[in-house]
């Protein structure tokens, strides 16, 4: 079994779930509405360390997730933004991140793996912790949500 995993949200409910989501929103802060919370600052312990200006994390409205799943990030970062090398080690497990990339392209590293993304949506399902470094790094507008899901869920969205 592989730790990463590079998928088409559209084929699992919870990946259509995460696209909706980046639907309401179209660039951050400006078109966020009054149901969504915007924080200045990442909370994660292993400090990750951002590539440029990191603009602030999303929390969406109050959504009903399948009980294996568990909010974990939402992320905006501008032109030239990203997010250092960090492995989310003080929450490790199974990743389900979609992205929307607005313009430009980005790149995705996964350990020794980089994925190019282009203008649009895509996602990611990658285990998370100790040994599995992952950052991101972007010359265009890119929005990404993260859930914490379980194996079993792991399992339907791959096979999806």
């Amino acid at each position: 079994m592989s730790d990463f995993y590079q998928i088409d949200p559209t084929r699992h409910s919870l990946g259509r779930t995460l696209i909706d989501w980046l639907g309401q929103v179209q660039t951050f802060p400006h078109a966020i509405n009054n149901k969504w919370t915007a924080l200045d600052v990442c909370p994660l312990d292993d400090s990750p360390r951002p590539l440029s200006s990191y603009a602030g994390i999303l929390i969406p409205p109050n959504v009903s997730l399948p009980e294996r799943c568990y909010f974990g990030c939402a992320n905006y970062f501008p032109p030239g933004g990203g997010m250092g090398w960090h492995t989310d080690s003080h929450r490790p497990g199974w990743r389900i991140y979609v992205y929307r990339l607005f313009s430009g392209r980005a790149a995705f590293h996964y350990n020794n793996t980089i994925i190019v993304e282009n203008e649009g949506i895509g996602g990611y399902v990658f285990r998370t912790g100790f040994d599995c470094w992952h950052a991101i790094e972007t010359n265009g507008s890119r929005i990404s949500f993260g859930l914490k899901i379980d194996d079993e869920m792991m399992t339907e969205i791959v096979s999806a």
